[in-house]
Formats: structure tokens, sequence, C-alpha cells
């Protein structure tokens, strides 16, 4: 049996399931030659590298300390400093072998200055070579370099207190020990290129002090490749898009040839409008009241009925019947006048439809002409 819709949803389903068919049917496509990639990054190449900057304070004989050497991170008093015992190193630690060249220097800088924080200002600067340039190249996966320096603080105390009396200023010096190491690794998968510049900051003003700056300058890193990667198809989402174009298709199919628009009668669809708008004052009888000897006059719409029947206080009546078909004419009766409506619908019929509605209209032309007899 064939299951009753209203035709305007019937062909809104069709259209509706149609285009859920076209779109899964896309969707299965766009999937199945889907050529979709993803940025990968690969590590290539690790190591780990940096050079730095160890020491310990060789003392004077003094009442204080016993021991004649004290370890980094302390406090020193100037007075009881005799020097520096520094070892500079610069060490290289990859993953394969690699060509490892470069050279590398260690300078103490005497920087005289003005100013305090942002408003620091150079007032004169000087270089003294610890260790001149040097040239290295090795092939291995490790490779170290060590250099020990000795720093004399009197030696540098001595040339600051020499360039204040020469030059007539008095102005803070700043004391730098510079370490600089350019390098480049040659492996099989790219170039490393790094410097590196560790630093050790010794005040000289004051009666004691404490070692700071860039002790260490370590760059780990690794060398990557960025690779494009292909998506494989994703199975499941196909599978998904297959079951639902099947589903939609068996939808169209059953709305298609298993169901039937429901037909709409236009005339009792006006009748019920009739009623809806105009029940209230209409009465049914059983019989048809029309009095034939009556004045009979005829209005043109149930508005215009309603209208008279407001103005002489009567109601509408009209034969009631279970067959909506039968019922055409709504009358008002006021003393020896009746004012009728008849309900013809307008639609749209074929020849012989058309003879029959003239033939009603030729019988009902005579019975009026008998009711205004």
């Amino acid at each position: 049996m064939k299951l009753k819709i209203n035709k305007n949803l019937k062909l809104i389903l069709i259209v509706v399931w149609s285009i859920l068919i076209c779109a899964a049917s896309f969707l299965i496509f766009k999937e199945a030659t889907s050529n979709n990639t993803t940025e990968e990054t690969v590590t290539l190449y690790t190591y780990n590298s940096g050079a730095a900057f160890n020491y310990k304070v060789q003392l004077k004989p003094n009442m204080l300390f016993k021991e004649n050497v004290l370890d980094e991170g302390q406090i020193y008093i100037s007075e009881f400093v005799k020097k520096i015992d520094s070892i500079f190193t610069f060490q290289f630690d990859g993953e394969n072998t690699a060509d490892i060249k470069g050279d590398y220097e260690i300078k103490a800088v005497l920087e005289g200055y003005a100013g305090e924080g942002e408003t620091v200002k150079t007032i004169w600067n000087k270089e003294f070579p610890l260790v001149d340039k040097k040239e290295f190249q090795a092939k291995d996966k490790q490779y170290l370099i060590e250099e020990k320096i000795t720093i004399k603080l009197d030696k540098f105390q001595e040339f600051i207190k020499e360039v204040s009396e020469i030059a007539k200023i008095s102005s803070s010096v700043k004391f730098t020990i510079v370490g600089q190491v350019n390098m480049e690794a040659e492996t099989d998968n790219g170039i490393i290129n790094k410097t590196y510049s560790p630093s050790m900051l010794i005040p000289l003003s004051g009666s004691y002090f404490e070692i700071g700056g860039n002790l260490k300058d370590e760059q780990n890193g690794v060398i990557d490749e960025t690779r494009n990667i292909v998506i494989p198809v994703n199975k499941n989402k196909i599978i998904i898009f297959a079951i639902s174009a099947v589903i939609c298709l068996l939808a169209l199919v059953y709305i298609i040839f298993l169901t039937i628009p429901i037909v709409i009668d236009e005339r009792e669809k006006e009748l019920k409008k009739i009623f809806k708008n105009h029940g209230d004052r209409m009465v049914a009888l059983n019989d048809d009241a029309l009095n034939y000897e009556d004045k009979c006059i005829r209005v043109k719409s149930i508005n215009d009925l309603v209208r008279i029947s407001d103005e002489v206080v009567k109601p509408i009546m009209y034969k009631y019947s279970s067959d909506y078909k039968e019922i055409s004419k709504f009358y008002v009766i006021n003393e020896k006048e009746t004012y009728l409506f008849k309900f013809h619908l307008e639609i749209e019929v074929n020849e012989n439809q058309k003879e029959e509605i003239q033939t009603n209209e030729i019988i009902d032309t005579n019975e009026e002409r008998d009711i205004e007899v």
C-alpha cells in the first residue's frame, strides 16, 4: 500500500534526497582521489657544543685563609688575590662524524666608562691578546679545545693607574676576558656554522669583587628537514559516505515509487475557509428553508451575504449534508426577501466539465426564474 503525502512535501523530499545523494557522491569521489600532503619535520643530525671559562683564584699569603686557592662563585678580597688561573674550553659532540674546522682567540679588554645603566658611555678602550688567533681542523664525532690562561690583576691595575695619571681622568673601569670561537662543521646532512663568545667580567675597583659575565655559551641543536608526506585515503570516511549515499538513494526510491500525492479538493478547502471565518453566523438545517414564493436576490460573495446578515440581524442558513459537495447554497431570509449566495469554485476543467457546468447554470437560472415568479 502506498503512503499518501502532500504533493509539495513529496517534491521537497525528492529534491532534498537528490541533493544529499549528490553531496555524498562528491565526498566519496573527493576522498578517493585526494592527494593531500602534510609537512613533517625529520631530524637528520643532532649535536651538543659550547665554549666556557672555568677558573680558580690563587691567593697571596694572608692571615684569613689557610688555603691558597679559592673555587668559583665566591667573593674575593682584592688585596689577597695573586692571580686567576682560568681554563678556556670548547667542545663539539656530534651524532656522527663531521669535518670540523674554525678558529678561536682569547683577549682581555679594559674599558673606561662613565654613567650607569642605559646611560653608560665608553671613554676609552684597550685590548690585550691572551691567546692569539689559532685555527683548528678535525674529522671526528667529538672535538675538544683547552687553553690555560693566567690573569695577573696587578698588571692591568698598573695600566689603569697609568692611564688615569697621563690622561688626567678618573673613570670607572670594566675588565673583561673574552673568548671567541668560529666553528664550521660539515656533516652528511648539512653544514653547521656557529660562533661562541663566553666572557669573564672581573671588577677591578673596590676592596673586594665577584667574578661574573657569561661564563658558558652553549649552543646545542639539530639539522632537520621538512618533508611532504602523502596522507593515505581515509577508508572509514569513504564507507560512511557510501552508506549515507545508499540510505539517501533508498529514501528517494521510496518517495518516488511508494508514495502518492494527496489530492487537495479545492472546493472542500474553500468551504472549510468559509466555515472557519463565518461559522458563528451560520445555522445548519436538515431541510432546505428556501421559500420559492419570496423574492430571491443573489449576492456576489459570502462576504456580501455576511454584511446583509449583520444589517438585518438574521443568521446565514444552509442545508446540512455529510457530503460537502452537496453544500452549495447559503442564504439569509428577511421577511419576503431571500438573499442567496451560491458557492461555485472557479478551477481549471476539461471540455466535459465545462459542458456539465453550463448545464447546471441553465438549471439554476430556471430555478431562479421560478423563484422570482
